[in-house]
């Protein structure tokens, strides 16, 4: 029995801690942030209890915080030893195409080739540095934007048909009378603030630097903490180092979007920045997807960095870097249980696995279709579940969503058989899965659309 992939939520499942799941998305397009999504046609300003609800979702909820589950391990499922190597050799994926594709007719489409175009042609990273060094040298300019008191749904009627998405915080309203001025978000994330005392949410934006949301208790603003960044503004992936503000790394460059400069660090909570290189010779990607945390490190140093092409790993949160995986890369993540496990998405590879804390990565794992970019989710109320969501070699369509029942090892199950959400070409940018931390049956996958399911684990 396969995965039933679902686009309206089960009744008998707790849809608020499911919503907000699907609101931690990194790689999907949906935008998290300033807005969200467009609110419901209103007659009145919001209410006083929209407020408040608004400030809530800038804190992260009390199961994120003290979760029901922990995670454990879990002795009929053994995980691999550190340091092993793959029970079986790694099987080289076939090149099967595209799934069945099965679009909603309302789902918005767009015309890629000319991000591909640009991205293919993009100038090296020496110009692009340059080019960010005279911006900054030039004077500052005036801020014009027209900041207008607005009730949201005044101008036109919204489209939204769903009540599951709220917008959280306010930004500078566009005049064409559809939505408030907020890009492509990469990254939401809650993290401890030292200034406000609490954990709030942080943004990271393709084209404006990195934003973290501060609580003025009856509303919430997001203010600028990269101002002063001397690279590129696009925000591939960040980091705020657990229990202190002040160090933060920001990766830049979005794929297929805008070119990075590199990886930046601050020790003052962004007053100042500065450019930090790998130390054995490599050279950093044009973009990132993930920089992480090592849960097994107590001390907050060791860190992990994906972006395009390749892995990096310093144990000095950020200062000093080494290569541990040269490849194409799309993904990363870490066993929430055994954390000296790790998996990353490698196009036209497969799913990679390192057993040595991340020091070495390698393919594992047989069965999937060869891959473009491929996203992988590891749930912590089981964590032999390993999910996979891939596109096609082209990078345009869905090619499926897979799950592993051995961390990775032997052969990779096909859990969605038709393409409902690729959209006009969109897998090359936006293909993101992630899967409930307390039950590894609901997995979230979203390209250009999302879909849902609740028996992802079943067959």
């Amino acid at each position: 029995m396969k995965a039933r992939f679902i686009t309206s939520p089960a009744p008998s499942v707790d849809h608020s801690k499911t919503l907000r799941l699907l609101a931690s998305f990194c790689l999907l397009t949906i935008v998290v942030a300033i807005p969200v999504f467009a609110q419901e046609p209103h007659t009145a300003g919001p209410t006083a209890e929209e407020r408040a609800r608004n400030v809530t979702y800038i804190h992260p909820p009390e199961a994120a915080i003290t979760p029901a589950v922990r995670p454990v391990a879990d002795a009929s499922h053994p995980p691999p030893l550190p340091n092993a190597k793959p029970k079986s050799p790694a099987a080289k994926p076939v090149d099967r195409g595209p799934l069945p594709a099965q679009m909603p007719p309302n789902m918005e489409k767009e015309n890629p080739d000319n991000l591909i175009r640009n991205w293919k042609n993009q100038r090296p990273i020496e110009e692009r540095r340059r080019a960010v060094e005279e911006s900054l040298a030039m004077p500052a300019e005036p801020h014009r934007a027209k900041l207008e008191a607005h009730t949201p749904g005044a101008e036109s009627s919204s489209t939204l048909t769903t009540t599951g998405w709220e917008q959280v915080g306010t930004g500078d309203w566009n005049s064409d009378g559809i939505h408030y001025e907020a890009g492509r978000i990469r990254q939401a994330s809650y993290a401890y603030d030292n200034s406000q005392n609490s954990d709030v949410l942080w943004l990271g934006s393709t084209g404006g630097g990195l934003w973290k949301a501060v609580d003025f208790i009856f509303f919430a603003v997001f203010v600028p903490v990269s101002d002063n960044l001397p690279g590129s503004p696009s925000v591939g992936a960040f980091l705020v180092q657990p229990g202190n503000s002040n160090n933060i790394l920001i990766g830049t460059g979005d794929s297929y979007r805008y070119g990075g400069t590199g990886m930046f660090r601050t020790t003052d909570g962004g007053t100042t920045w500065n450019a930090v290189y790998p130390t054995d010779g490599t050279s950093w990607p044009s973009a990132f997807q993930k920089v992480l945390i090592d849960l097994s490190d107590s001390s907050n140093q060791t860190v992990l960095a994906e972006g395009d092409s390749g892995i990096w790993r310093s144990t000095d949160f950020g200062d000093t870097w080494t290569r541990v995986y040269n490849g194409a890369t799309s993904d990363l993540v870490q066993d929430p249980v055994h954390t000296y496990i790790w998996y990353a998405g490698a196009p036209g590879v497969g799913v990679l696995r390192s057993t040595s804390w991340g020091t070495s990565f390698g393919a594992i794992g047989s069965g999937m279709a060869t891959p473009g970019r491929i996203s992988v989710a590891v749930s912590a109320a089981a964590p032999w579940h390993v999910y996979a969501i891939s596109a096609t070699t082209d990078w345009s369509s869905l090619s499926g969503i897979w799950r592993s029942d051995d961390y990775g090892d032997g052969n990779w199950n096909l859990i969605e058989s038709t393409d409902k959400i690729s959209g006009a070409g969109q897998a090359f940018h936006t293909t993101a899965i992630n899967v409930d931390p307390t039950n590894p049956d609901i997995v979230f996958a979203g390209m250009a659309g999302s879909e849902v399911t609740y028996n992802a684990t079943a067959g």
